[in-house]
């Protein structure tokens, strides 16, 4: 990524997959004013010859003061297609996106992820683990570290 001057990219979502859900029952009842949290992480892949880019989500719930107690997963991959991907990478191999671009197709990513999330659970004892708004801009630095974020 870089700095460079800012352009119009025209992209558009245009495929959306689960890659994995899963449901955990605990093996004690929840407390009713139990609070969850998230750990969130998203990586970007890139396939400059389809002009795709790939962002996935992977989101762990579990109760804020049990952080070992996994009670949910959710794993999910937004496709964009990106006219001209090809003028983005650099000769050494390198994308070079904005920073903005990139904050926008986390942005898209965590909440078409969160509704999902929202579907799956709904009617479980997770209905109340609705995964917070979020600033993706949090995101754009950690991505290749694959450093998970604790909410």
């Amino acid at each position: 990524m870089s700095s460079k001057k800012e352009e119009n990219i025209e992209f558009q979502l245009i495929n959306i997959e689960i890659l994995e859900s899963e449901i955990k029952a605990p093996t004690e009842p929840l407390i009713n004013n139990i609070v969850f949290s998230f750990d969130i992480a998203l990586e970007q892949r890139f396939n400059v010859e389809q002009e795709l880019i790939f962002v996935i989500c992977d989101i762990t719930v579990f109760p804020q003061a049990n952080p070992e107690q996994k009670l949910g997963k959710y794993r999910s991959n937004c496709i964009f297609k990106v006219n001209n991907l090809n003028k983005y990478i650099t000769d050494n191999k390198k994308v070079n996106l904005s920073d903005n671009f990139i904050v926008t197709i986390n942005s898209v990513a965590l909440s078409t992820t969160r509704g999902l999330m929202f579907s799956l659970f709904k009617g479980t004892f997770l209905q109340r683990a609705i995964l917070p708004l979020l600033d993706p801009s949090q995101y754009k630095k950690e991505r290749n570290k694959q450093k998970p974020y604790m909410l």
